[in-house]
């Protein structure tokens, strides 16, 4: 088998297009850089309102563009009359004139809307005395422990301010009494204090009420991220679901 050589690795960036859909771009970013592909793009986000705004009708570039489905579902749309519907597994080469309408739209279902019409983002907010609105977190991170709502977002905010802590996820795992026990999975820092899992909720306990700090400190070296950079809860759900079975 002949050999390939790696002669070149480009880092993607962070960038938007059509209607704000937020991807990494691997080719099309550097000065004087030709390829025979002239853009490279990943789509990649468990958080709907990263891509659901989509690519509403507008004029095609001219060149030649192909996607591959990993998942979910869109739907393609020109002012020649061309129409289809992509799903997970699919490949669309697409070929066509400068200046053709053309639009490709997410699959948006009924219970991402209201019944007046408004899109449900899945953020779960808060209005404080002086009515300024807050994002608390995403509901389906939501954590129901003993009947009480916790936000992972507020816990985060008092971990990640503790001398030691470079960053953390705050989930919920199934638990015989409670329903669910909040448990968070902690990277230290290891140019700073050094850091215990009593610490960390003898320090939680004085900013948080009881039912909030965490029943359980997991440390790993790394928390999991998508393609774009989100950190993955459903993946250490799932990694930490036997916690306390």
């Amino acid at each position: 088998m002949k050999k390939i050589e790696v002669s070149k690795i480009i880092m993607p960036i962070h960038a938007s297009d059509g209607a704000g859909v937020k991807l990494k771009r691997s080719i099309g970013v550097e000065p004087n850089y030709f390829d025979p592909f002239l853009m490279l793009d990943e789509f990649g986000s468990e958080n709907s309102e990263d891509y659901i705004a989509g690519f509403p009708p507008h004029p095609h570039r001219g060149i030649e563009t192909v996607t591959y489905m990993l998942a979910g579902e869109f739907e393609h749309k020109d002012s020649t009359g061309g129409e289809g519907r992509m799903s997970a597994g699919d490949v669309q080469w697409m070929k066509t004139g400068s200046g053709i309408i053309h639009s490709e739209m997410p699959e948006k279902t009924e219970e991402d809307f209201t019944r007046d019409g408004y899109f449900k983002t899945g953020d779960k907010a808060k209005i404080d005395e002086d009515g300024y609105v807050s994002i608390v977190g995403r509901s389906k991170d939501m954590i129901i422990s003993g009947g009480l709502n916790v936000y992972p977002k507020e816990v985060e905010l008092i971990l990640d301010d503790i001398d030691g802590v470079n960053e953390s996820a705050v989930i919920g795992v199934p638990h015989q009494d409670l329903g669910e026990a909040v448990v968070a999975v902690v990277v230290k820092n290891e140019t700073s204090a050094e850091i215990t899992t009593q610490i960390l909720i003898e320090k939680a306990k004085k900013e948080l009420a009881g039912y909030k700090v965490p029943k359980q400190i997991i440390f790993v070296d790394a928390l999991p991220r998508n393609t774009m950079s989100k950190v993955q809860k459903n993946v250490l759900r799932d990694t930490h679901k036997l916690t306390f079975n």
